[in-house]
């Protein structure tokens, strides 16, 4: 069974989430049941953002890089066995940061059911000419059935023709899209 120091505010709490199936949103909601029953004022908290810490030596410095997964994916793909855990939550008196919004609507809100699709091409620097002009990816994409309620726009079994947009590396091009959970074949 899968067990997790979860730090919300000033308490911590361990959670045992048995196989870790569930999302990582889940486990921020566990942390603000539990410390929504002891804080002062009592009441139902909300997580802004769930993340953890990946602490790395570097000769005589230690590097602290935040980690924060996405609220939909599952604990066991999300976090190590026994990892700390923290939750932020919502602070009335504050303004949510631009992350704490994004987080927030991809664990409850229109964003919960999408994803996001980033496809690279690396260019041989030996290949490129000038007569260079456009890359294009075709791909096809089938969101969930389940989903065509909340996305009623999005067309099923669609056919994708996407133009590479270059990065501040010239001989790396990249496509970001966001689209609804589902299937992708035919690169």
């Amino acid at each position: 069974k899968m067990k997790f120091k979860v730090h919300v505010a000033d308490k911590t709490y361990e959670i045992e989430v048995g196989e870790g199936t569930q999302t990582v949103a889940w486990l921020g909601l566990m942390g603000c049941q539990l410390y929504g029953k002891e804080a002062y004022p009592k009441g139902n908290y909300v997580p802004t953002m769930v993340k953890t810490f990946i602490i790395k030596s570097v000769g005589n410095h230690t590097l602290r890089n935040e980690v924060t997964p996405h609220p939909q994916r599952r604990l066991k793909k999300a976090f190590k066995e026994g990892e700390e855990v923290y939750v932020t939550i919502k602070d009335r008196s504050k303004a949510s940061t631009t992350q704490e919004k994004d987080w927030y609507e991809r664990a409850f809100g229109k964003k919960r059911h999408t994803m996001k699709l980033k496809i690279e091409c690396h260019q041989n620097p030996k290949l490129t000419t000038e007569a260079y002009t456009s890359i294009f990816v075709h791909f096809k994409y089938n969101m969930f059935e389940e989903l065509q309620q909340e996305f009623p726009r999005q067309k099923p079994n669609e056919t994708y023709k996407l133009e590479f947009q270059k990065t501040a590396d010239d001989l790396v091009t990249e496509i970001v899209i966001e689209i609804p959970f589902g299937h992708i074949s035919g690169f």
